[in-house]
């Protein structure tokens, strides 16, 4: 996946949020972006997998995955500090994400300190 192909790929929405979050994209982020690691977040939901349950409860308008929610935590904290190392971490911090997220935290028993997969 290249950083061309997803930014095609996504939602209109999410890419004006992007905007508004920096209006001048750093794009030394970009090869990270595209590595095997964050391109595996963009097939996992940000929502937990609750977009599977019923629509009356859950309506989601749309896919969001954990690459946007990452790429929109690194484009936040690159607009407060402009520190590449903090936007760094700021897109890797769900890297290990598994997928449906942090359901697996119920099923471990610690949802409220996630220490199994953190």
């Amino acid at each position: 996946m290249t950083y061309e192909s997803y930014m095609k790929n996504l939602n209109p929405e999410i890419k004006e949020y992007f905007k508004i979050l920096t209006p001048v994209f750093p794009r030394f982020i970009i090869p990270y972006i595209e590595t095997p690691t964050m391109e595996r977040l963009n097939k996992v939901s940000y929502f937990c997998g609750m977009e599977h349950g019923p629509k009356e409860v859950y309506n989601f308008k749309y896919f969001l995955s954990r690459l946007d929610h990452s790429i929109s935590v690194a484009l936040i904290t690159w607009n407060i500090t402009y520190n590449r190392d903090a936007t760094l971490q700021a897109l890797f911090h769900d890297a290990n994400t598994p997928a449906f997220s942090h359901v697996i935290d119920y099923m471990n028993g610690d949802a409220l300190t996630q220490e199994t997969t953190e």
